[in-house]
């Protein structure tokens, strides 16, 4: 049976619009399978990459295609209100498409050609400043699709950006915080006070950095817990960058019996400086060519003190320590060495 016109176009347009998804259906699955198994073979890993980002904004760009394809030439239009309604609403999903594939370009080079160049460089400021530059050219991408998208609905984008320079004092005191920050960021990234992985103690937290954004700096505390601060207040503390110190410093004072024989103390000094050296979680030759101090400090009230001072690799911080204790232990009980206890000698004087 004949179909009436407006139903055998409208059968057209599903039709066409069908093949053009079943056509980015078949391209996407090629991609992925054919392509990408030639690819492999490849030396270079930024073809496999490629492949893997831009092969669905692919499959979608032919579903965009068919439809536009369908309306425009296999379906009528009436009227030229609809038709540009039409024209309008495909603009915006294309203009929507060419931002998702601009966005995914951006991802694309920071992830394979900016973020593997600044690891191979000594510096570290290139790692923060490439996720910061990543963030700032995708925010400043979709800001313009926005405006791209105003000026396509028929707003007219010159007398916005002249509304909002008008209104740009009454932003700038309502958004005083959050310049304050922006601000703070720059001072940070200019004074290198930290980097990426570095562990810090800044406003009472103290935890590794797991990022730093224009506004706020992220700390993974002890705890596990994830703690965001505002630069504004990072950049006006003090800042303490455990990272930067040769280690963290460890100070020690052990009690010893005050009738330790000054042999059997020159062999606790002795024993204490051979573990230290022994252990590699002990920083080495913090102190010129010593890996620590080890002195006969004084006499107390009840024990002979012994003092050590050393370093502890911050990555090894909890087996350095239970090591050097246990170690002490073992090594003071084989030569008879023994630890004071808190006493008090009371002397009694009779009269006669």
């Amino acid at each position: 049976m004949e179909l009436p016109f407006l139903s055998q176009a409208l059968w057209n347009f599903f039709l066409v619009v069908f093949a053009f998804i079943l056509l980015g259906k078949v391209t996407y699955f090629f991609l992925n399978t054919v392509i990408a198994k030639v690819v492999k073979k490849t030396r270079t890993s930024l073809d496999d990459a490629l492949i893997q980002s831009f092969s669905l904004p692919v499959q979608y760009l032919f579903f965009i295609v068919g439809i536009g394809l369908a309306g425009m030439f296999f379906y009528p239009l009436p009227g030229d209100a609809f038709k540009d309604a039409f024209i309008s609403g495909l603009g915006l999903v294309l203009l929507a498409w060419g931002t998702w594939v601009v966005l995914k370009s951006v991802d694309f080079f920071s992830d394979n050609v900016l973020r593997p160049w600044a690891g191979r460089t000594q510096s570290q400021l290139d790692d923060q400043l490439v996720p910061l530059a990543q963030r700032s050219a995708k925010y400043t991408i979709l800001i313009l699709a926005f405006l791209l998208a105003l000026s396509n609905v028929g707003y007219d984008v010159t007398a916005l950006l002249a509304g909002l320079g008008i209104g740009g004092l009454a932003i700038a005191f309502a958004a005083q915080e959050t310049i304050k920050d922006i601000f703070g960021g720059i001072t940070l990234f200019a004074n290198k006070s930290f980097f990426i992985g570095d562990r810090i103690t800044v406003n009472g937290v103290t935890g590794r950095v797991e990022s730093i954004f224009l506004r706020t700096t992220r700390i993974r505390d002890d705890a596990g817990r994830f703690i965001t601060l505002p630069n504004n207040k990072v950049a006006t503390e003090v800042i303490e960058n455990w990272s930067r110190a040769p280690g963290r410093h460890t100070v020690t004072v052990l009690d010893l019996e005050y009738t330790t024989p000054y042999k059997k103390l020159e062999k606790a000094k002795e024993i204490v400086r051979s573990i230290l050296d022994s252990l590699p979680g002990v920083k080495k030759k913090t102190f010129g060519d010593l890996s620590s101090l080890v002195w006969f400090s004084g006499f107390s009230s009840s024990s002979l003190k012994l003092n050590i001072v050393y370093y502890v690799d911050e990555n090894q911080l909890v087996p350095t320590w239970d090591g050097i204790n246990m170690a002490i232990k073992k090594e003071f009980e084989k030569e008879g060495i023994s630890f004071a206890y808190p006493t008090q000698t009371l002397y009694v004087k009779q009269e006669k």
